[in-house]
């Protein structure tokens, strides 16, 4: 039989380290594994703060206005106020002021007229208004009446006589004057010797004065149609005062508003005319 086992002998010397081996070639990566399953869902977190206020919004449009309501009852009047105070005694008036300075003269306005065309005035009716280089203001008046008309005409006069200074056109008291002395002047003579309207200065008016009664013809007859016993100036022909040659004057045909020179022995209207 084997004999019992002696002691371990001591441990040797460690020998040299041998040198590394060669670093082996890297293999190529599998395939990655199947994702697993989802783990749970964790607690929630804790709340952040809060964020910045965002801008404000579009104001809306304004509601429509509601019905106003019914009015409150008037109440009672209170009681009246004391008694008015006496008035207090007027103070002492203040020095007056220095006048201001004269303000620019305006342009002076065209006077008025008291009289007019188509007045009932001084035996008649006025046909014209003017005034004098003197301001002061005068017109012409035509007769409420014919002295000769179409019926009872009247000749100019007789023919072979030329009267000095009867010749105007406009001034028909001049051109009566001179008729006048001159004598026999039938159309004259009844203006001469009239006394119509109480007025004792009529006289054969000029061409241009029946041409002035023409052209306020409208005013003249309204008036002459609306007084008593008057006569419209009516559609003839009336002898003027303004004489042509010895033979010829003129008149004026109250159809048309012309004048004619005619024969003084023609028989025609005459109607006199005086001024103020």
């Amino acid at each position: 039989s084997n004999g019992a086992t002696g002691a371990a002998g001591a441990t040797g010397v460690a020998g040299v380290t041998g040198a590394n081996g060669v670093t082996g070639a890297n293999v190529a990566t599998g395939t990655a594994g199947a994702t697993g399953a989802a783990g749970a869902t964790g607690s929630n977190g804790a709340t952040g703060a809060a964020g910045a206020t965002g801008a404000a919004g579009v104001t809306g449009a304004n509601g429509v206005t509601g019905a106003a309501g019914a009015s409150g009852l008037v109440g009672p009047t209170g009681p009246g106020g004391g008694a008015t105070g006496a008035t207090g005694s007027t103070g002492a008036a203040g020095a007056t002021g220095a006048a201001g300075a004269t303000g620019v003269a305006g342009v002076t306005g065209a006077p008025g007229f008291t009289h007019y065309p188509g007045e009932l005035f001084g035996g008649g009716v006025v046909f014209y208004v003017y005034r004098d280089a003197s301001g002061v203001e005068h017109g012409l008046i035509v007769d409420l009446t014919d002295l000769a008309d179409f019926f009872t005409p009247s000749q100019w006069g007789p023919t072979g006589v030329d009267i000095l200074g009867c010749e105007s056109v406009w001034y028909g008291e001049q051109n009566t004057f001179f008729a006048d002395l001159a004598g026999g002047i039938t159309a004259v003579d009844l203006c001469v010797n009239s006394s119509a309207g109480g007025q004792t200065d009529w006289y054969l008016p000029s061409v241009q004065e029946y041409a002035m009664i023409w052209n306020s013809l409208y005013a003249v007859n309204s008036t002459l149609r609306s007084t008593p016993a008057a006569i419209e100036i009516t559609p003839q022909v009336y002898w003027s005062s303004t004489e042509a040659d010895a033979d010829w004057s003129y008149s004026f045909n109250y159809s048309y508003g012309t004048i004619n020179m005619d024969f003084k022995s023609s028989s025609y209207a005459v109607r006199a005319v005086r001024k103020f």
